[in-house]
């Protein structure tokens, strides 16, 4: 005959703390893990999920908590940036998650998104864009085609289309996007003037230049209203500014600069790096018009606040000292050109470093200025070098 009270010892022994055990361990290593991660102990926190990751193993290959645990631990080896042990883990999570649900559950979206984006870091583009997709149709049947994480999951597809050089597609996802936030948010909330700037980007960059104007003038607009007089203002004056620039509309820019600068001026102060920024960008304008009388002392100001703001020989000293010696060259003032391009040559090289445009540009403004005073064979020397070089980094 069998003790009852021995029976129940037996029953509770057996679903105590072996069975019990594995759900324990799971349960300490992700709490852990999240510990270490948020201290940025990311040894420790893959150590922690590593372990969160054996002890799912134990439920099985359609339990979420594997799922969650491979999900951690290849997040901490993504901000490591070792995306090829990321990958696997992403990839693993998925089909658990898929087996666990089924493939349009919306708790795949953030391992989806997550692997999208170590497929895009590591250049996989096809891969990467069947991921958003995949996203975006769980999010739209999941949320609705007017929810705004539609309008995330739009953005998202816009952007690895303009990486796969497909801007009509990608201009044309950001279009449907914008009409969800119009919607939502309102035709004049920040979140359109962002959208309006994305679709500017991407026409700007398939030379659509009308397109992108009007859209940088809209974002522009919202953000005078939603923002007025702070930085985002000035963000988007140069967004607008640069594509005036590159159009060679250099009348409509100037007023635009202005206005940059004077905001920048209010907010920051007159000697501030980025008034000095400032200065050079409207100096630069006022060049390419051929208003050297106005660009000299803008340019001379910059030099003067960047020289105490950021150093003597800061990057931007030296692309302002090379602004200078190309201003004088223009000018035919060669004398006068002469020690800024040798100023900024020195600094470019510590900087930039002698593979970078920027000291090939001042060696051949140097160059220039060699020429038209009797240093034709210098001249041909240092041209010669930046070909080299330059041949060397194709």
């Amino acid at each position: 005959m069998h003790h009852p009270l021995r029976i129940v010892m037996l029953l509770a022994l057996l679903s105590s703390p072996l069975t019990a055990a594995p759900a324990d361990d799971w349960v300490r290593a992700i709490e852990a893990g999240k510990l270490a991660f948020a201290a940025r102990d990311y040894d420790g926190a893959m150590k922690q999920f590593t372990l969160a990751v054996k002890a799912g193993e134990t439920f099985g290959n359609k339990d979420t908590r594997l799922a969650a645990a491979l999900d951690h631990l290849a997040t901490v080896y993504s901000v490591k940036k070792d995306y090829a042990k990321a990958q696997p883990l992403y990839e693993r999570a998925v089909t658990v998650i898929e087996a666990a649900y089924d493939k349009g559950h919306p708790d795949l979206i953030g391992t989806l998104q997550n692997l999208a984006m170590v497929y895009r870091a590591q250049n996989k583009l096809e891969p990467a864009h069947a991921a958003y997709v995949r996203v975006h149709a769980i999010v739209e049947a999941s949320f609705g085609k007017e929810d705004e994480r539609t309008a995330t999951s739009l953005n998202n597809l816009a952007a690895i289309e303009g990486l796969r050089g497909k801007h009509a597609q990608a201009a044309a996802y950001l279009e449907a996007a914008l009409v969800i936030r119009e919607k939502k948010a309102g035709a004049e909330s920040a979140i359109v003037a962002q959208n309006c700037t994305d679709l500017a980007n991407t026409h700007f960059r398939a030379n659509q230049f009308d397109e992108a104007q009007k859209y940088y003038e809209r974002a522009l607009a919202i953000t005078e209203k939603v923002d007025p007089g702070k930085p985002a203002v000035v963000e988007a004056i140069n967004r607008l500014t640069q594509l005036l620039d590159a159009r060679k509309r250099f009348a409509e820019a100037l007023p635009l600069h202005r206005q940059a600068l004077e905001l920048l001026e209010k907010n920051l102060g007159k000697q501030h790096h980025m008034v000095a920024a400032a200065l050079v960008k409207l100096g630069t304008t006022h060049a390419a018009m051929e208003q050297y009388d106005h660009a000299g002392p803008l340019f001379e100001r910059a030099l003067a606040i960047q020289e105490k703001a950021l150093g003597r020989e800061d990057i931007e000293v030296g692309k302002t000292c090379f602004a200078l010696g190309r201003l004088y060259v223009q000018e035919m003032k060669y004398a006068q050109a002469e020690p800024y391009c040798k100023r900024s040559i020195t600094i470019l090289q510590k900087t930039a470093g002698p593979n970078h445009p920027f000291y090939w540009y001042a060696v051949l403004n140097y160059a220039v200025v060699m020429e038209n005073t009797g240093r034709a064979a210098e001249a041909a020397k240092l041209k010669q070098l930046i070909e080299q070089l330059q041949k060397a980094k194709e």
